[in-house]
């Protein structure tokens, strides 16, 4: 499902990432579209302590099976998300913020919703769990069109089909691969940038040598390799 937002269109099938600094607006933005797309729309927020409803993991899971899906189903995608089984009988307080945070996941995929949004996902994941997730979301983008806010440009570049720099208005939107070369709109809004395209854009500006932007080390010293012979 397409969402417009002011002149940019967010597009079914493609993961949007909106970027901005703490008390930007983004999350005021999410539950702007959320109020307005909400018979089809899931939304995960940060403040996961405030989401549950239920005791136990099994009986929260059970209030979100809003399509009937079976025991197997709930199993797979609890899994999916990086919780274990032998969790189904926790007491939700027992519960760590990143396991609650996965819970929530959860919860929002058995809602199976046309649009998924996602607010700060990352902010209780260590660095594993966060490419579990992003595996997890772009298995996802298939079928559904997902907007996450974040302050991770790293997440973000590595998660997104495009990119939105926002603080109470929108100061840019691009695909990945034209906002991985204009890092300093983003240095401008205190973000912090990835190294190694911090680097890229150092050798750029220093010795006007262009060795690409690359998130990845290995393929960063693939490019300064084939510059130098």
């Amino acid at each position: 499902m397409e969402i417009k937002l002011d002149k940019i269109f967010f597009k079914s099938k493609k993961i949007h990432v909106i970027v901005g600094s703490s008390n930007s607006g983004k999350t005021k933005l999410l539950s702007y579209i959320w109020k307005n797309y909400l018979e089809k729309t899931s939304f995960y927020t940060q403040n996961v302590n405030d989401f549950f409803l239920m005791k136990t993991v099994k009986e929260e899971l059970n209030f979100s099976n809003l399509q009937k899906f079976n025991q197997n189903n709930i199993i797979d995608i609890i899994l999916s998300v990086g919780l274990k089984e032998k969790d189904l009988d926790r007491k939700i307080n027992t519960l760590t913020l990143s396991e609650k945070s996965k819970l929530e996941l959860a919860c929002i995929l058995l809602q199976n919703k046309d649009i998924i949004l996602l607010d700060e996902p990352t902010i209780f994941l260590d660095q594993k769990e966060k490419q579990n997730l992003i595996k997890l979301l772009k298995k996802l983008k298939s079928n559904k069109t997902i907007i996450i806010t974040t302050k991770d440009l790293s997440f973000a570049l590595e998660v997104c089909d495009d990119i939105c720099l926002y603080h109470n208005k929108i100061l840019y939107f691009d695909v990945k691969n034209e906002a991985m070369k204009n890092m300093n709109l983003f240095e401008k809004e205190k973000i912090s940038i990835p190294p190694t395209l911090e680097f890229s854009n150092k050798v750029k500006n220093k010795k006007n040598i262009s060795i690409g932007y690359r998130l990845e080390t290995n393929d960063l010293i693939k490019d300064i390799y084939r510059n130098v012979t």
